[in-house]
């Protein structure tokens, strides 16, 4: 028996294996479904999600085996990892690495014979172990099971990655309201408590866009279980292709039609469909423009040839329509991992005290994310922002600054309006500013308040919507980093904040 060599990064795998969480587990019927599928389609008795630990490998999931965990000494999983793609072992008993592996050769043992597994690598191309399906006897898989074999394991990956982001969510909400609940007289958490509606239909909408795609991956599959194993199966190499090539080109394919233009899309393939003679011509048609090939007849020609095309294409559908469901759980994910990036920031406590690297133009758009939903229903947002170099500063703080300006500008907004930021790098060599300006089309400052404006305590809200302490502090921060604020202001026409800051 011959053990697989550590990676090459194992150290920075284990680190991020960790990360999610998820060793020792309960069962998640997420990940239950998912090698449920895998051992229908490639037809095996066994499937795993694998996660490679420093001494052994856990399965998260598992159907037609018993045990938990076994040593990583003698896991074909493994040697999985060292891999890119399939690692598919035909026959154990002829494989030197494998054929004494007590797995292989005890009589009492699973006599495995038979090995295929994905590796199931993290965005940052880390394999945290593999989605496996196993058996006793010998075989090969076709290329379909294969493919699909891969499909399967990159939603383990984003089923991962999805359980990451929801459990580092919550923490940021908990950590939000704690804070909340803790420093509500501070101007900070003022604002932040002004902010919670907006920022509760930020984090839903990607969180129903996951649910939703969720549930249609999961309906998908329980459709296809039944006799997805055997129409895979039944598909010659060139038909193999010829479907792989469909499924791919349908998720790829970014056509979006009108409803007028889906009806004549439907009629004009019926009309073509019916002058060839194919059955089920509308169920057909139906499926072709869902998947978005109807103007692409070189993809979908060759499959009316297969026996019963209409099952083909309903099975086509499927499939697309749950690699497209994983495209878009990935797309909402990285939207929540941006809410969850600019609360981090928002609420971030930890002044080291000791100046850090500052980005004007991501800190400004990370602190927008907050304010998205109540710019959309009312403000024209216009953004002018060059790119300003690196410097040193205290990004916390400035975060807050940009926060007071957005809020204090959308505040004197009463119905509609429109608020333009503007970053731009002013002065000569030896002298460069950073100079950011926040205009509002609002009511303006009167002119018996504009001495008044940076003074503690002094507000021009109502009683209990503002302390009078944000302007306060925004020009203490803005000092701090030796810049200067101003600001210039038209009653019944708008206000314009200018933060100026040295590079």
């Amino acid at each position: 028996m011959i053990s697989a060599p550590l990676p090459h990064d194992e150290s920075e795998r284990l680190q991020a294996l960790l990360s999610y969480e998820v060793l020792d587990t309960d069962a998640e019927k997420e990940f239950d479904d998912l090698v449920q599928l895998a051992s229908q389609i490639c037809e095996a008795e066994i499937s795993l999600v694998s996660l490679i630990d420093s001494e052994r490998q856990w399965f998260k999931a598992k159907v037609g085996l018993d045990a938990d965990e076994t040593h990583r000494d003698l896991a074909f999983c493994a040697h999985a990892i060292l891999q890119d793609d399939v690692f598919e072992v035909e026959n154990a008993l002829e494989d030197e690495r494998f054929h004494d592996n007590p797995l292989v050769a005890d009589e009492d043992g699973l006599q495995i014979r038979f090995y295929a597994g994905m590796p199931l690598k993290n965005p940052n191309g880390l394999k945290l172990g593999t989605l496996c399906v196993i058996d006793n006897t010998p075989k090969k898989l076709t290329e379909a099971q294969k493919f699909a074999l891969k499909t399967l394991g990159n939603q383990v990956v984003t089923q991962l990655e999805l359980r990451l982001k929801f459990k580092d969510l919550q923490e940021q909400m908990r950590k939000v309201q704690e804070a909340q609940n803790q420093l509500i007289e501070k101007e900070k958490l003022a604002t932040l408590g002004q902010l919670t509606a907006n920022i509760a239909h930020e984090i839903n909408t990607p969180l129903g866009a996951i649910r939703s795609s969720a549930d249609s991956s999961i309906v998908a599959m329980d459709e296809l279980l039944p006799r997805l194993s055997s129409f895979l199966y039944g598909l010659s190499k060139e038909d193999s292709a010829v479907f792989n090539r469909l499924i791919e080109y349908s998720v790829a394919s970014k056509v979006s039609l009108s409803s007028r233009e889906t009806r004549n899309a439907k009629y004009a393939l019926i009309e073509d469909l019916e002058e060839r003679d194919i059955d089920n011509a509308e169920t057909i048609a139906n499926l072709i423009v869902e998947l978005g090939l109807h103007s692409s007849p070189e993809i979908y020609l060759p499959l009316l040839e297969i026996k019963d095309p209409s099952y083909t294409f309903k099975v086509a559908f499927q499939l697309a329509s749950i690699a497209k469901s994983s495209k878009m759980i990935r797309l909402a994910t990285d939207k929540a991992s941006k809410i969850i990036f600019a609360l981090k920031n928002f609420s971030r406590q930890d002044q080291l005290g000791e100046k850090q690297s500052v980005n004007i133009k991501r800190s400004i758009e990370d602190t927008l994310i907050l304010y998205e939903n109540q710019l959309r229903n009312r403000i024209d947002l216009h953004l002018n922002m060059e790119a300003i170099p690196i410097f040193m500063g205290y990004p916390d703080e400035l975060v807050q600054v940009w926060t007071n300006l957005i809020h204090n500008a959308m505040q004197a907004i009463k119905k509609k309006g429109q608020i333009t930021i503007s970053v731009k790098q002013t002065g000569k060599t030896d002298n460069k500013k950073a100079l950011v300006s926040v205009e509002d089309t609002g009511t303006g400052i009167p002119k018996n308040v504009q001495g008044k404006i940076f003074d503690a305590f002094f507000t021009t809200k109502k009683e209990g919507e503002g302390s009078g302490l944000g302007l306060d502090i925004t020009k203490k921060i803005v000092e701090k980093h030796n810049g200067k604020i101003w600001f210039e202001t038209k009653e019944n026409e708008g206000t314009t904040f200018f933060v100026e800051l040295p590079l």
